[in-house]
């Protein structure tokens, strides 16, 4: 069986995603379960919890390729609320003070990485 030489070369994908959370700090993923509440408008498109969890993926990722551990936790963190106080999925502005201002589930997360 003839097989591509850089398919086994590479580590998967899921273990590369699991590596750069760790390298950031992230051990335990329930602290960033994506509920339905946390969100104004959960409807879904483009802005929904999986773009969220691409744009968090994405940020430890690059973290990891910059070998800066506490800006991709900053990152990661912003990520994860960023877009949850969006009142619609085009044009909405000041989505971004207000996730920073409703979001309250994430002060607990803060105060246990400190």
């Amino acid at each position: 069986m003839k097989t591509n030489s850089l398919q086994f070369k590479q580590k998967s994908l899921r273990q590369t995603v699991i590596d750069a959370l760790n390298f950031i700090g992230i051990k335990d993923y329930s602290d960033f379960d994506l509920k339905e509440e946390y969100f104004n408008n959960p409807g879904r498109g483009i802005h929904d919890p999986r773009h969220l969890y691409r744009v968090m993926i994405a940020a430890a990722l690059i973290a990891q390729k910059l070998d800066e551990p506490r800006r991709g936790l900053l990152a990661f963190c912003g990520g994860f609320i960023h877009d949850q106080a969006r009142n619609n999925n085009g044009d909405d502005p000041e989505h971004g003070p207000k996730d920073v201002a409703s979001f309250i589930p994430f002060k607990d997360f803060l105060e246990n990485i400190r």
